[in-house]
């Protein structure tokens, strides 16, 4: 991020808290509880967000050289990413064209030489072409050309794997993430190591599972013993890039700069930043560390969140080990509390106690999120 840019959001966190305000919505809003339970709404955000927007699945170091490959399952569409021989990033839909069966099993791996369908031995070449049928002349009127594997668009950029799950043309991932995608490319992270790499699952709404990311009103109540004493309370700066936005939440560290020289200031150091990739990424940055939260639905009332932290180095001796498990048990207990919180949550919402749930004007990126999640399903169209 840019120094002018730091220094602006720490000039607007200090005279936030020197007038004990907040960055806030023009009014209140509310979310239908229906959002979070409906099967019809879920399977409209599965066709329409999870196949038409560019996804976050993977990181660079994943893919290096050709033959290098890696599966994901989450989005609900079987897919299979790998380095070809000229060094391009391919990314297919992971099923034979004969009948249907994965053609990589393994979840990463390198050394591939060809795609080899288990079931039958069809067999692919890096490039997704047909190249080989047992028994070939039992289907002597297949056309090879036509029955390579389903290519989808994949990007890499800012040390990161994006897809598309659904074939058709490339996508245009520096339009879509606009000015955010410029602050992501000043975090090197392509050069961090993936470090603890987690999935974990809870049963709620992939929108409430965003949810709890994306305010900091929570904090003093359900982690308090956890993360809640290092920021100050309720705190944060908000700022919205298209369908993405930006939450500066500051350490309570940041009200020492007052009155100090800006040309030294670090928003790192006494913040954390949490950018919401639309539509189902949190990227979360800290002083030493950069940690990517992917969540993809699992149902209409279950998600799944791919978590990775992306460390300068991997841990060796037993001070650095020491040090990184502290950090990654930290958040993962605080999303332990938060997702039990939003499993009492996601149950009461068959009750009748709720027809919506009502928003402060502070969790403004709550109300951002689900205006473009709104807004994604009456366009019905790729960005």
């Amino acid at each position: 991020m840019r120094q002018e840019t730091q220094a602006r959001l720490i000039r607007h966190i200090l005279a936030q808290h020197a007038a004990q305000s907040r960055d806030m919505a023009p009014a209140e809003a509310a979310v239908a509880v229906a959002d979070y339970v409906s099967a019809s709404r879920y399977e409209r955000e599965v066709a329409t967000i999870f196949r038409d927007y560019p996804l976050l699945v993977g990181h660079a170091s994943q893919v290096v050289r050709p033959g290098d490959f890696l599966t994901h399952d989450l989005s609900g569409v079987p897919l299979v990413l790998l380095r070809n021989r000229e060094g391009r990033l391919n990314a297919f839909i992971n099923l034979c064209r004969h009948r249907g069966s994965p053609v990589q099993t393994r979840a990463s791996g390198s050394n591939c030489r060809a795609l080899v369908c288990p079931y039958h031995g069809w067999t692919y070449d890096l490039d997704g072409r047909l190249i080989g049928i047992p028994d070939a002349e039992g289907f002597a009127d297949i056309d090879r050309a036509e029955r390579g594997l389903v290519a989808v668009p994949a990007v890499e950029r800012h040390g990161l794997l994006w897809v598309r799950p659904t074939p058709g043309p490339a996508f245009d991932l520096d339009g879509f993430l606009g000015p955010i995608g410029d602050e992501l490319s000043g975090y090197d992270i392509g050069n961090l190591k993936p470090y603890r790499p987690e999935l974990i699952r809870s049963r709620i709404n992939w929108k409430l599972m965003v949810d709890t990311f994306l305010e900091t009103y929570h904090f003093k109540f359900a982690h308090s013993g956890s993360v809640a004493p290092l920021f100050l309370d309720n705190s944060l700066a908000f700022e919205h890039f298209g369908p993405h936005a930006r939450m500066v939440t500051p350490k309570k560290t940041i009200t020492a700069l007052a009155g100090t020289a800006e040309a030294g200031w670090s928003l790192r150091q006494h913040s954390i930043l949490l950018y919401l990739l639309f539509p189902n990424t949190v990227l979360v940055v800290t002083e030493d560390h950069v940690a990517t939260f992917a969540m993809f639905p699992a149902g209409p009332e279950a998600a799944a969140l791919q978590l990775t932290f992306y460390i300068p180095e991997l841990p060796e001796s037993d001070k650095a080990k020491a040090y990184w498990t502290a950090n990654a048990d930290m958040i993962c207990t605080a999303l332990g509390e938060d997702f039990a919180i939003g499993e009492g949550m996601q149950a009461g919402f068959h009750t009748a106690a709720n027809r919506e749930l009502v928003l402060g004007r502070y969790e403004i990126c709550i109300d951002a999120f689900h205006r473009e999640v709104a807004a994604a399903l009456a366009r019905n169209a790729r960005p």
